[in-house]
Protein backbone atom coordinates (compact mmCIF):
# COMPACT_ATOMS: atom_id res chain seq x y z
CA UNK A 1 0.00 0.00 0.00
CA UNK A 2 2.96 2.27 0.51
CA UNK A 3 4.08 1.84 -2.85
CA UNK A 4 0.67 2.95 -4.23
CA UNK A 5 0.89 5.67 -2.11
CA UNK A 6 3.77 7.17 -2.57
CA UNK A 7 3.73 6.89 -6.25
CA UNK A 8 0.49 9.23 -6.43
CA UNK A 9 1.49 11.69 -3.96
CA UNK A 10 4.49 11.94 -6.72
CA UNK A 11 1.74 13.62 -8.73
CA UNK A 12 0.72 12.13 -11.84
CA UNK A 13 1.14 14.81 -14.60
CA UNK A 14 4.94 13.90 -14.85
CA UNK A 15 4.09 10.01 -14.76
CA UNK A 16 4.37 10.02 -18.78
CA UNK A 17 7.44 12.04 -19.95
CA UNK A 18 10.24 9.87 -21.08
CA UNK A 19 12.41 12.47 -19.87
CA UNK A 20 11.58 12.14 -16.54
CA UNK A 21 13.84 10.84 -13.59
CA UNK A 22 12.18 7.86 -13.39
CA UNK A 23 13.57 6.66 -16.64
CA UNK A 24 16.81 8.33 -16.97
CA UNK A 25 19.80 6.48 -17.77
CA UNK A 26 17.23 3.91 -19.64
CA UNK A 27 17.28 3.69 -23.55
CA UNK A 28 14.07 4.59 -24.24
CA UNK A 29 13.62 3.16 -28.06
CA UNK A 30 10.32 3.85 -29.68
CA UNK A 31 8.90 0.51 -31.15
CA UNK A 32 6.52 0.59 -34.26
CA UNK A 33 3.14 0.28 -33.88
CA UNK A 34 1.30 -2.27 -36.37
CA UNK A 35 -1.84 -1.12 -37.91
CA UNK A 36 -3.42 -3.80 -36.18
CA UNK A 37 -2.82 -2.60 -32.76
CA UNK A 38 -3.68 0.92 -33.89
CA UNK A 39 -6.94 0.23 -34.10
CA UNK A 40 -7.54 -0.96 -31.21
CA UNK A 41 -9.28 1.16 -28.76
CA UNK A 42 -7.39 2.76 -25.70
CA UNK A 43 -7.25 2.44 -22.11
CA UNK A 44 -5.76 5.52 -19.65
CA UNK A 45 -8.65 5.25 -16.82
CA UNK A 46 -10.35 2.97 -14.65
CA UNK A 47 -13.69 4.20 -16.71
CA UNK A 48 -12.09 3.14 -19.58
CA UNK A 49 -11.27 -0.17 -17.94
CA UNK A 50 -14.70 -0.76 -17.00
CA UNK A 51 -16.69 0.49 -20.52
CA UNK A 52 -14.37 -1.97 -22.60
CA UNK A 53 -14.26 -4.85 -20.54
CA UNK A 54 -13.60 -8.05 -22.06
CA UNK A 55 -11.93 -6.53 -25.25
CA UNK A 56 -8.45 -6.23 -26.35
CA UNK A 57 -7.04 -2.75 -25.99
CA UNK A 58 -3.69 -0.92 -25.75
CA UNK A 59 -3.22 0.33 -22.17
CA UNK A 60 -1.50 2.74 -21.15
CA UNK A 61 0.06 3.53 -18.15
CA UNK A 62 3.59 3.19 -15.67
CA UNK A 63 4.37 -0.59 -15.06
CA UNK A 64 5.31 -1.42 -11.51
CA UNK A 65 6.23 -4.65 -9.56
CA UNK A 66 4.08 -5.65 -6.68
CA UNK A 67 6.34 -5.66 -4.12
CA UNK A 68 4.26 -6.58 -1.40
CA UNK A 69 3.67 -10.07 -3.12
CA UNK A 70 7.60 -11.33 -3.11
CA UNK A 71 10.73 -10.78 -1.41
CA UNK A 72 12.71 -8.74 -4.16
CA UNK A 73 13.43 -5.23 -3.34
CA UNK A 74 12.97 -2.06 -5.74
CA UNK A 75 16.57 -2.43 -5.73
CA UNK A 76 17.44 -5.98 -6.61
CA UNK A 77 14.74 -7.49 -8.75
CA UNK A 78 16.04 -11.23 -8.90
CA UNK A 79 12.61 -13.18 -8.71
CA UNK A 80 9.77 -13.52 -10.68
CA UNK A 81 6.97 -10.88 -8.85
CA UNK A 82 3.50 -10.21 -9.90
CA UNK A 83 3.80 -6.67 -11.65
CA UNK A 84 1.57 -4.01 -12.27
CA UNK A 85 0.39 -1.68 -14.26
CA UNK A 86 -0.98 2.52 -12.82
CA UNK A 87 -3.23 4.09 -14.70
CA UNK A 88 -3.49 7.78 -15.62
CA UNK A 89 -6.08 8.56 -12.68
CA UNK A 90 -4.16 5.86 -10.25
CA UNK A 91 -6.21 2.86 -10.67
CA UNK A 92 -4.11 -0.43 -10.09
CA UNK A 93 -4.33 -3.03 -13.13
CA UNK A 94 -2.79 -6.25 -11.90
CA UNK A 95 -1.06 -8.25 -14.75
CA UNK A 96 -2.52 -11.54 -15.61
CA UNK A 97 -4.39 -11.72 -12.21
CA UNK A 98 -5.87 -14.69 -13.26
CA UNK A 99 -3.38 -16.42 -15.69
CA UNK A 100 -0.52 -18.40 -15.48
CA UNK A 101 1.88 -15.96 -15.82
CA UNK A 102 1.04 -14.07 -12.95
CA UNK A 103 4.66 -13.68 -11.66
CA UNK A 104 7.02 -12.10 -14.15
CA UNK A 105 10.19 -12.93 -15.00
CA UNK A 106 12.97 -10.88 -13.53
CA UNK A 107 14.37 -9.50 -16.85
CA UNK A 108 10.83 -8.20 -17.40
CA UNK A 109 10.40 -6.47 -13.81
CA UNK A 110 13.69 -4.64 -14.42
CA UNK A 111 13.33 -3.39 -17.90
CA UNK A 112 9.97 -2.04 -17.13
CA UNK A 113 10.12 -1.06 -13.70
CA UNK A 114 8.53 2.67 -12.86
CA UNK A 115 8.79 3.10 -16.96
CA UNK A 116 5.56 4.20 -18.68
CA UNK A 117 4.35 1.37 -21.16
CA UNK A 118 1.85 0.26 -23.42
CA UNK A 119 0.50 -2.87 -23.19
CA UNK A 120 -1.60 -4.99 -25.98
CA UNK A 121 -4.16 -7.54 -24.70
CA UNK A 122 -7.48 -8.11 -23.06
CA UNK A 123 -8.80 -6.47 -19.77
CA UNK A 124 -12.06 -7.55 -17.63
CA UNK A 125 -13.21 -5.51 -15.22
CA UNK A 126 -15.32 -7.99 -12.16
CA UNK A 127 -17.47 -6.12 -10.14
CA UNK A 128 -17.76 -8.20 -7.22
CA UNK A 129 -14.66 -10.36 -7.35
CA UNK A 130 -10.88 -9.46 -6.12
CA UNK A 131 -8.85 -8.32 -7.89
CA UNK A 132 -11.69 -6.12 -9.45
CA UNK A 133 -9.90 -5.89 -13.11
CA UNK A 134 -6.63 -7.56 -14.75
CA UNK A 135 -5.13 -7.48 -18.28
CA UNK A 136 -4.18 -10.68 -19.87
CA UNK A 137 -0.82 -9.17 -21.63
CA UNK A 138 -0.11 -10.18 -25.22
CA UNK A 139 2.47 -7.41 -26.25
CA UNK A 140 4.42 -4.84 -23.87
CA UNK A 141 6.61 -1.80 -24.85
CA UNK A 142 7.58 1.74 -23.89
CA UNK A 143 5.92 4.57 -25.26
CA UNK A 144 8.64 7.16 -24.43
CA UNK A 145 6.18 9.43 -24.08
CA UNK A 146 3.74 8.78 -26.88
CA UNK A 147 0.76 8.15 -24.91
CA UNK A 148 -2.77 9.17 -26.24
CA UNK A 149 -4.21 12.64 -24.60
CA UNK A 150 -7.51 11.17 -24.57
CA UNK A 151 -9.04 7.58 -24.34
CA UNK A 152 -11.12 6.30 -27.31
CA UNK A 153 -13.11 3.96 -24.74
CA UNK A 154 -16.31 7.06 -24.75
CA UNK A 155 -16.95 6.20 -28.46
CA UNK A 156 -16.65 2.67 -27.92
CA UNK A 157 -18.61 2.40 -25.09
CA UNK A 158 -21.34 4.00 -27.26
CA UNK A 159 -20.77 1.48 -30.16
CA UNK A 160 -20.50 -1.80 -27.29
CA UNK A 161 -23.83 -0.32 -26.12
CA UNK A 162 -25.14 -0.64 -29.98
CA UNK A 163 -23.86 -4.24 -29.70
CA UNK A 164 -24.72 -5.19 -26.76
CA UNK A 165 -28.63 -4.84 -28.06
CA UNK A 166 -28.15 -7.59 -30.19
CA UNK A 167 -28.23 -11.22 -29.00
CA UNK A 168 -25.47 -12.26 -31.72
CA UNK A 169 -23.13 -9.95 -29.82
CA UNK A 170 -24.23 -10.83 -26.12
CA UNK A 171 -23.27 -14.32 -27.02
CA UNK A 172 -19.54 -13.71 -28.26
CA UNK A 173 -19.55 -11.56 -25.19
CA UNK A 174 -21.68 -12.79 -22.50
CA UNK A 175 -22.43 -10.28 -19.85
CA UNK A 176 -20.57 -10.48 -15.95
CA UNK A 177 -22.81 -11.78 -13.28
CA UNK A 178 -23.11 -11.45 -9.80
CA UNK A 179 -20.78 -13.51 -8.95
CA UNK A 180 -17.96 -11.59 -10.96
CA UNK A 181 -17.27 -13.58 -13.90
CA UNK A 182 -18.76 -14.23 -17.59
CA UNK A 183 -22.35 -15.71 -17.44
CA UNK A 184 -21.93 -19.40 -18.77
CA UNK A 185 -18.48 -19.62 -17.40
CA UNK A 186 -18.31 -22.64 -14.79
CA UNK A 187 -16.54 -22.04 -11.67
CA UNK A 188 -16.22 -23.80 -8.19
CA UNK A 189 -18.53 -21.88 -5.37
CA UNK A 190 -17.96 -22.57 -1.64
CA UNK A 191 -19.45 -21.13 1.54
CA UNK A 192 -22.11 -22.64 3.89
CA UNK A 193 -26.13 -23.23 3.61
CA UNK A 194 -27.60 -20.49 5.18
CA UNK A 195 -31.99 -19.25 5.26
CA UNK A 196 -33.21 -18.36 2.62
CA UNK A 197 -34.67 -14.58 3.39
CA UNK A 198 -35.09 -13.35 0.11
CA UNK A 199 -38.46 -14.04 0.16
CA UNK A 200 -38.78 -16.50 -2.83
CA UNK A 201 -38.12 -20.24 -2.36
CA UNK A 202 -35.26 -22.03 -3.74
CA UNK A 203 -35.68 -25.10 -4.97
CA UNK A 204 -35.17 -27.17 -2.36
CA UNK A 205 -36.05 -26.53 1.58
CA UNK A 206 -36.13 -22.86 1.22
CA UNK A 207 -32.31 -22.40 1.59
CA UNK A 208 -30.25 -20.52 0.10
CA UNK A 209 -26.32 -20.57 -0.43
CA UNK A 210 -24.08 -17.71 1.10
CA UNK A 211 -21.09 -17.87 -1.21
CA UNK A 212 -17.85 -16.21 0.17
CA UNK A 213 -15.56 -17.60 -2.64
CA UNK A 214 -15.44 -18.24 -6.41
CA UNK A 215 -12.71 -20.32 -7.55
CA UNK A 216 -11.07 -19.93 -4.09
CA UNK A 217 -11.06 -16.31 -4.50
CA UNK A 218 -12.84 -14.28 -1.69
CA UNK A 219 -15.32 -11.97 -2.30
CA UNK A 220 -15.07 -8.90 -1.46
CA UNK A 221 -18.48 -9.21 0.46
CA UNK A 222 -20.68 -12.76 0.71
CA UNK A 223 -23.26 -13.37 -2.35
CA UNK A 224 -26.71 -14.81 -1.17
CA UNK A 225 -28.01 -17.30 -4.13
CA UNK A 226 -30.87 -19.80 -4.56
CA UNK A 227 -29.88 -23.33 -4.05
CA UNK A 228 -30.61 -24.44 -7.83
CA UNK A 229 -29.77 -27.70 -9.26
CA UNK A 230 -29.31 -28.14 -13.29
CA UNK A 231 -32.36 -30.90 -14.02
CA UNK A 232 -29.82 -33.97 -14.26
CA UNK A 233 -27.28 -33.33 -11.45
CA UNK A 234 -26.57 -35.23 -8.70
CA UNK A 235 -26.96 -33.75 -5.31
CA UNK A 236 -28.05 -34.38 -2.38
CA UNK A 237 -30.12 -32.28 -0.19
CA UNK A 238 -28.56 -29.12 1.87
CA UNK A 239 -28.05 -29.12 5.23
CA UNK A 240 -28.72 -25.45 7.62
CA UNK A 241 -25.07 -23.97 8.11
CA UNK A 242 -22.92 -26.71 6.47
CA UNK A 243 -20.23 -25.90 4.11
CA UNK A 244 -20.37 -26.42 0.66
CA UNK A 245 -18.50 -26.44 -2.84
CA UNK A 246 -20.26 -26.74 -5.82
CA UNK A 247 -19.22 -26.78 -9.39
CA UNK A 248 -21.50 -25.12 -12.00
CA UNK A 249 -22.29 -21.75 -13.67
CA UNK A 250 -24.36 -18.58 -13.57
CA UNK A 251 -26.96 -17.79 -16.36
CA UNK A 252 -29.66 -15.30 -16.76
CA UNK A 253 -32.34 -13.95 -18.50
CA UNK A 254 -35.38 -11.38 -18.64
CA UNK A 255 -38.23 -12.47 -16.69
CA UNK A 256 -41.71 -10.54 -15.77
CA UNK A 257 -43.65 -8.33 -18.37
CA UNK A 258 -43.15 -4.90 -19.68
CA UNK A 259 -45.95 -2.48 -18.64
CA UNK A 260 -46.67 -1.10 -21.74
CA UNK A 261 -48.02 -5.02 -22.34
CA UNK A 262 -50.95 -4.29 -20.51
CA UNK A 263 -52.15 -1.43 -23.16
CA UNK A 264 -53.29 -4.36 -24.97
CA UNK A 265 -54.14 -7.13 -22.47
CA UNK A 266 -55.77 -6.94 -18.49
CA UNK A 267 -53.19 -6.17 -16.10
CA UNK A 268 -52.09 -9.19 -13.67
CA UNK A 269 -49.15 -8.69 -10.95
CA UNK A 270 -46.28 -8.46 -12.11
CA UNK A 271 -42.64 -7.41 -11.19
CA UNK A 272 -41.77 -5.93 -14.33
CA UNK A 273 -39.32 -7.05 -17.13
CA UNK A 274 -36.04 -7.00 -15.54
CA UNK A 275 -33.03 -9.09 -15.79
CA UNK A 276 -31.87 -12.07 -13.22
CA UNK A 277 -29.57 -14.39 -12.67
CA UNK A 278 -29.19 -17.77 -11.10
CA UNK A 279 -26.62 -20.36 -10.37
CA UNK A 280 -27.03 -23.74 -11.83
CA UNK A 281 -25.49 -26.39 -9.68
CA UNK A 282 -23.63 -29.61 -11.68
CA UNK A 283 -21.77 -30.98 -9.03
CA UNK A 284 -20.77 -31.07 -6.05
CA UNK A 285 -17.10 -31.51 -5.25
CA UNK A 286 -16.25 -34.35 -3.26
CA UNK A 287 -13.35 -36.85 -2.91
CA UNK A 288 -14.18 -40.06 -4.36
CA UNK A 289 -14.29 -43.46 -2.59
CA UNK A 290 -13.26 -46.51 -5.09
CA UNK A 291 -11.20 -48.74 -2.57
CA UNK A 292 -10.37 -49.48 0.89
CA UNK A 293 -7.08 -47.27 0.51
CA UNK A 294 -9.72 -44.46 -0.30
CA UNK A 295 -11.51 -45.64 2.62
CA UNK A 296 -8.49 -45.35 4.76
CA UNK A 297 -7.26 -42.19 3.54
CA UNK A 298 -10.64 -40.52 3.61
CA UNK A 299 -12.50 -41.73 6.73
CA UNK A 300 -14.76 -39.66 8.72
CA UNK A 301 -15.14 -37.12 5.67
CA UNK A 302 -17.88 -36.50 3.50
CA UNK A 303 -17.30 -38.29 0.52
CA UNK A 304 -18.89 -39.80 -2.87
CA UNK A 305 -18.96 -43.43 -3.15
CA UNK A 306 -19.05 -45.58 -6.62
CA UNK A 307 -19.62 -49.13 -6.06
CA UNK A 308 -22.08 -51.78 -6.46
CA UNK A 309 -25.34 -51.93 -4.17
CA UNK A 310 -25.79 -55.16 -2.17
CA UNK A 311 -28.67 -55.78 0.16
CA UNK A 312 -29.30 -58.90 2.62
CA UNK A 313 -32.65 -59.92 4.78
CA UNK A 314 -32.17 -58.95 8.12
CA UNK A 315 -33.67 -60.00 11.50
CA UNK A 316 -36.90 -57.10 12.31
CA UNK A 317 -35.41 -55.57 15.12
CA UNK A 318 -36.90 -54.58 18.18
CA UNK A 319 -37.18 -50.87 17.59
CA UNK A 320 -38.16 -50.69 13.90
CA UNK A 321 -42.39 -51.16 15.15
CA UNK A 322 -44.84 -53.40 14.08
CA UNK A 323 -43.39 -56.47 12.24
CA UNK A 324 -46.43 -57.53 9.69
CA UNK A 325 -48.72 -55.26 8.08
CA UNK A 326 -52.53 -57.12 7.53
CA UNK A 327 -50.89 -60.21 8.79
CA UNK A 328 -48.16 -60.23 6.95
CA UNK A 329 -44.31 -60.49 7.93
CA UNK A 330 -42.50 -57.17 6.81
CA UNK A 331 -39.45 -57.48 5.10
CA UNK A 332 -36.30 -55.98 6.49
CA UNK A 333 -33.27 -54.95 4.75
CA UNK A 334 -29.79 -53.75 5.16
CA UNK A 335 -27.59 -52.67 2.43
CA UNK A 336 -24.04 -52.16 1.38
CA UNK A 337 -21.74 -50.42 -0.94
CA UNK A 338 -19.23 -52.78 -2.51
CA UNK A 339 -16.18 -50.89 -3.74
CA UNK A 340 -13.95 -52.27 -6.81
CA UNK A 341 -11.79 -54.57 -4.03
CA UNK A 342 -14.57 -56.42 -2.81
CA UNK A 343 -14.55 -53.83 0.50
CA UNK A 344 -17.95 -53.39 1.54
CA UNK A 345 -19.29 -49.89 2.76
CA UNK A 346 -22.66 -50.73 5.03
CA UNK A 347 -25.59 -47.63 4.44
CA UNK A 348 -25.67 -46.46 7.76
CA UNK A 349 -24.33 -48.56 11.01
CA UNK A 350 -26.40 -51.13 11.92
CA UNK A 351 -26.84 -49.24 15.50
CA UNK A 352 -29.03 -46.91 13.42
CA UNK A 353 -32.72 -47.70 12.67
CA UNK A 354 -31.87 -45.64 9.21
CA UNK A 355 -29.31 -48.98 8.59
CA UNK A 356 -32.86 -50.73 7.58
CA UNK A 357 -33.73 -49.88 3.98
CA UNK A 358 -37.04 -49.69 1.69
CA UNK A 359 -38.55 -52.46 -0.48
CA UNK A 360 -38.58 -49.96 -2.85
CA UNK A 361 -34.88 -48.99 -2.42
CA UNK A 362 -33.86 -52.30 -2.63
CA UNK A 363 -35.77 -52.84 -5.57
CA UNK A 364 -34.18 -50.04 -7.40
CA UNK A 365 -30.52 -50.73 -7.00
CA UNK A 366 -30.38 -53.67 -6.34
CA UNK A 367 -26.53 -55.52 -7.91
CA UNK A 368 -26.32 -51.75 -9.95
CA UNK A 369 -23.36 -49.39 -9.84
CA UNK A 370 -24.60 -46.47 -7.68
CA UNK A 371 -23.25 -43.35 -6.45
CA UNK A 372 -23.29 -42.61 -2.99
CA UNK A 373 -22.99 -38.96 -0.94
CA UNK A 374 -22.68 -38.92 2.57
CA UNK A 375 -20.26 -38.79 5.56
CA UNK A 376 -18.11 -42.19 6.52
CA UNK A 377 -18.12 -42.86 9.94
CA UNK A 378 -16.11 -45.53 11.98
CA UNK A 379 -18.21 -48.41 13.32
CA UNK A 380 -17.83 -48.22 17.22
CA UNK A 381 -17.66 -52.26 17.45
CA UNK A 382 -14.51 -53.03 14.46
CA UNK A 383 -15.17 -56.78 16.18
CA UNK A 384 -18.84 -56.97 14.35
CA UNK A 385 -16.47 -57.57 10.80
CA UNK A 386 -13.47 -56.59 10.23
CA UNK A 387 -13.81 -55.80 6.86
CA UNK A 388 -16.74 -53.11 7.57
CA UNK A 389 -15.03 -50.70 10.03
CA UNK A 390 -16.46 -47.67 8.19
CA UNK A 391 -20.41 -46.92 7.69
CA UNK A 392 -21.80 -44.15 5.41
CA UNK A 393 -24.01 -42.00 6.67
CA UNK A 394 -25.81 -41.22 3.54
CA UNK A 395 -27.30 -38.10 1.92
CA UNK A 396 -27.94 -39.00 -1.37
CA UNK A 397 -28.19 -42.12 -3.63
CA UNK A 398 -28.12 -42.29 -7.34
CA UNK A 399 -27.37 -45.01 -10.08
CA UNK A 400 -24.32 -44.57 -11.63
CA UNK A 401 -23.88 -42.48 -14.74
CA UNK A 402 -20.83 -42.65 -17.02
CA UNK A 403 -19.66 -39.23 -18.47
CA UNK A 404 -18.06 -39.70 -21.69
CA UNK A 405 -15.39 -36.12 -21.31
Amino acid sequence: MKHKILLIALGLGGLFLCGSPAIAGNSCTEEAISDIDRQLPVVITKTDLIALSGKSVRLYGRYQPDLSMCSSSSENLSEPCPAQIVLQDGWIVPISPRGKAIRRNPDELTKYAQQPIEAIGRVSWWENSFPTSGIDIQKLRLTCGNIPLQSMAKADSSDRANNLSSVDALNQTPPIGALGVPLGTIVTISGSVSQNLQGSKSDRLDLALTVEQVNDRPLPKPIIIPFQVFMTAQISQPVLARKFRYVGYETGGFTGIPSEAFQFVPAVTSTGHVFRTNFQILQEELAVVKSKADLIRLNTQRVRLIGRYISRSSPPPEYSGSNSISGQPVPHFRASILLNDGTEVPIFSPYLKQSLRSPAEVKEFEGKTVVAVGQLQIDPDRQLNPQQSSALSLDGLWLYQPIQR
